[in-house]
């Protein structure tokens, strides 16, 4: 198995809820995760995969979209096995 990583800074807005995700932040994590951005930033990158559909992060997704954060860090992966790629089903339903 060969992954693939690519560091960007990508739109929160441009950034796509991907149709498994499972998992739904309370409201009041979003407020308390966007009062954290605003005084110390975001300090780790969202996982995403080359689509743009968020594979682990979704809720400092929607705290940065909640500030108007312009740009935050992404990472890209991808994974394929013996040349032929992957959607990452596992990885999607660890986090999101």
């Amino acid at each position: 198995m060969s992954i693939r990583r690519k560091n960007e800074y990508r739109n929160p807005s441009d950034l796509k809820r991907h149709s498994h995700h499972v998992r739904i932040h309370p409201a009041s994590k979003i407020t308390l995760l966007a009062k954290c951005i605003r005084d110390i930033g975001i300090t780790i990158p969202i996982i995403i995969d080359e689509l743009g559909f968020v594979l682990a992060g979704w809720a400092i997704v929607l705290a940065a979209l909640q500030n108007k954060v312009a740009k935050i860090p992404v990472v890209i992966v991808s994974w394929s096995l013996g040349g032929e790629e992957t959607g990452l089903p596992a990885f999607r339903q660890q986090d999101c």
